[in-house]
């Protein structure tokens, strides 16, 4: 090894290696482990000299090299294929150089892997091999361009679909995680089901490309399920009891989640557990004035009687905002603009266009028309009631009180994404059912 054949040759004994495997020396100090055991070691005395072989080896930052050698003094190092005098004003110059041109092409190496990437994205090209892709998603090939992509792993399909299904039907991380584990032998950590939960190649969106890969949903359940998990809110299991509006009902005071909680009602020889939302602002921290408590059981009714209504109020408003922006056409196209960065791709990797400043310009221009295309396309969304209309066909109640709770709340969630209410001594009421 060289460093040891240097050492011998010089008459050096060798007290410690710190080697920073697999970590750049463009990298700040504070992420570079070994390098930070060095400079304790050197504040120690450990040692009187560090050798490496070349400085570009050593650092790639200006800066982070001279903070180094503030922490490291009187320590001296040597290079073992290059020589510099650090003694001399043309020396340290001579170090200053070479730190400043290794650090502009590590940042020009940088800026090409990034364009790359771009490039590899923009046209369906996976960034990873197979291990480092996210569950249910392997690495196939593009029979009309014959290059690698994206697809769904057949292997792991039929489990991704039935943990999406588990959760849009509970609409709960803790019980999907419990049931991937007892159903599919699968053991995930609670921010693991959460990133698989919210990974927008599901939907076959990564970056800035909405199609990137193939999917397992679309953006409309990908979003549902986003909603779903804003509005998961801790609930109390005390008894496992489930609370069915748990995460739907709304503050009319602070707008805030109402929380569920369990009110004991005392008769003479008996009690009863009756679950009740309130306000957790007030409660806690008394930074919210709606001190009152809504029951649960009255929620239930007035829906049950209603809830037809307030979807036919829902149709009603989404026709007025439809009829207005009706006259409106999208100034981009989509499919367009999508041609207009393939081909922009394509000039780039041909060397058509010979300056990185222009492609990159070229490339932000045709993001934004893309951004604006995306925009205007869900400006002229209609909404589609069908679904919940064929929840709430004939017989509907009927199978509604067979339900348990936990159900119940796995209905109520399916197609409602929120409720506003007016709460007060005189007044007790819904005044609004916002759907999905």
């Amino acid at each position: 090894m060289k460093l040891t054949e240097y050492a011998e040759k010089n008459n050096m004994k060798i007290v410690e290696w710190y080697v920073d495997e697999g970590v750049s020396g463009r990298k700040l100090i504070r992420n570079r482990p070994e390098l930070q055991r060095m400079i304790q070691d050197a504040e120690k005395g450990k040692f009187e000299r560090i050798i490496f072989i070349k400085l570009d080896r050593f650092f790639r930052s200006v800066a982070e090299y001279h903070e180094c050698m503030k922490r490291i003094a009187p320590v001296l190092w040597t290079t073992t294929e290059e020589e510099y005098d650090l003694t001399t004003a043309n020396g340290r110059m001579l170090v200053n150089m070479k730190l400043t041109i290794a650090e502009m092409e590590a940042d020009q190496t940088g800026e090409r892997i990034r364009i790359v990437n771009d490039y590899k994205v923009q046209t369906g090209q996976p960034l990873v091999g197979d291990n480092a892709l996210p569950f249910g998603f392997t690495v196939g090939l593009d029979e009309t361009t014959g290059k690698k992509k994206v697809v769904i792993d057949k292997e792991e399909e039929p489990i991704v679909r039935d943990l999406i299904e588990h959760f849009l039907m509970h609409q709960s991380k803790r019980k999907t995680l419990i049931y991937a584990s007892a159903k599919h032998h699968i053991s995930l950590a609670y921010n693991t089901i959460t990133n698989f939960l919210t990974n927008t190649m599901l939907y076959g969106a990564y970056r800035d490309n909405p199609s990137y890969c193939e999917a397992y949903i679309d953006k409309d359940t990908f979003d549902k399920m986003q909603e779903i998990l804003k509005r998961n809110v801790k609930e109390n299991t005390a008894e496992n009891r489930a609370y069915i509006f748990s995460g739907l009902l709304i503050c009319p005071e602070c707008e805030t989640k109402l929380k569920g909680a369990n009110f004991v009602q005392k008769y003479k020889d008996s009690k009863a557990h009756i679950k009740k939302y309130r306000c957790n602002k007030n409660c806690r921290t008394g930074n919210c004035s709606f001190n009152k408590v809504v029951p649960e059981k009255r929620i239930e009714k007035i829906l049950l009687a209603d809830i037809e209504q307030y979807l036919e109020d829902a149709k009603i408003r989404a026709a007025q905002v439809t009829d207005d922006k009706s006259a409106k056409t999208p100034k981009h196209d989509i499919d367009d603009i999508h041609a207009q960065i393939d081909r922009l791709n394509y000039s780039w990797q041909t060397g058509k266009i010979r300056t990185v400043e222009q492609y990159e310009k070229d490339y932000a221009e045709l993001m934004e028309k893309l951004e604006q295309a995306v925009a205007e396309r869900g400006e002229i969304v209609v909404k589609d009631f069908g679904e919940i209309e064929a929840i709430l066909q004939a017989g509907w109640r009927e199978i509604y009180n067979s339900l348990d709770d936990e159900h119940k709340r796995a209905f109520w969630r399916s197609f409602i994404q929120s409720i506003e209410i007016n709460w007060t001594t005189e007044t007790k009421e819904i005044v609004g059912v916002n759907f999905f």
